[in-house]
């Protein structure tokens, strides 16, 4: 391990037992180049942890690393010190537990790509952003899941959101909240994703998608969801439950639509098109 942990000579850590040394003062760590950038899970953890894993460092670029295998029990799974995660591939995981999950990950989550499998009875994904991301989560809760839950108070403002980001989800739940604020000061956007996958809902009211501006759902559904968000977002009507509700700033359209630079370009958006 090399570097003196400051954003011009950020610490250089190679392996999992470097990083885990690092103290909650480290303010600035980045995982080096190395022909082998894999950390299996199976091979330090196999049976699995059942507290939180401490990501050590303010910020963590992991430089396009990959975690894998990564087996958890533990209601806050990721921790730490910790404000934002970069360039981190963590995929093939599974969070398990009877009870509750506060959060995967206590981390602004930057350029990252998450995949894996989470059960539980409920669970929140996390506290804090998701910028230019890709998720790709099955998600099995006997009560709610909440994607980002935005905890804040009463002595200032806090803003929490999704943007840039391609989020595929496969959901059993009996509710589903994209974006959630606890307190009247705190605040939440959506802003150009791309969501897709399938909600299957075992609960008798409507899911909710709290978004911002120019985001896509292209989501089957067995049941209503409602759209809180005074921007312009597109939903698959051939997909979403019959009786979904719709406004003039959440317009239904059809696959081919969605799928088609000139119509997303004339419904408002700024550009682009889904490539799924």
């Amino acid at each position: 391990m090399t570097g003196t942990g400051t954003e011009n000579d950020p610490y250089i850590v190679d392996n999992w037992e470097d990083f885990q040394k690092l103290n909650f003062n480290s303010s600035y760590v980045k995982w080096a180049d190395s022909e082998n950038k894999i950390i299996d899970f199976n091979d330090i953890m196999p049976e699995g942890y059942t507290e939180t894993v401490n990501f050590n460092g303010y910020f963590i670029d992991f430089n396009g690393w990959t975690f894998k295998n990564f087996h958890s029990t533990a209601d806050i799974v990721i921790g730490g010190n910790v404000s934002q995660i970069k360039n981190l591939i963590f995929k093939d995981f599974y969070i398990f537990s009877a009870g509750e999950i506060n959060c995967i990950f206590n981390a602004v989550l930057e350029n990252c790509v998450i995949s894996g499998v989470i059960t539980a009875e409920k669970a929140t994904f996390t506290h804090d952003n998701i910028t230019d991301s890709a998720l790709n989560l099955k998600i099995t809760l006997k009560n709610d899941f909440t994607l980002v839950k935005v905890s804040g108070g009463n002595s200032g403002t806090t803003t929490r959101y999704i943007t840039g980001s391609k989020i595929n989800i496969d959901i059993l739940s009996s509710y589903f909240i994209i974006g959630n604020a606890e307190y009247y000061d705190t605040k939440f956007y959506a802003d150009n994703n791309i969501f897709t996958g399938k909600m299957t809902f075992t609960g008798n009211k409507a899911i909710t998608l709290q978004g911002g501006n120019y985001n896509i759902f292209a989501l089957k559904s067995n049941y209503v969801f409602l759209y809180q968000g005074s921007g312009l977002s597109l939903y698959n009507s051939e997909l979403a439950h019959k009786n979904t509700k719709s406004t003039d700033v959440f317009i239904g359209c059809t696959t081919k639509q969605l799928k088609d630079p000139a119509y997303l370009y004339n419904s408002g958006f700024p550009a682009g098109v889904s490539d799924d």
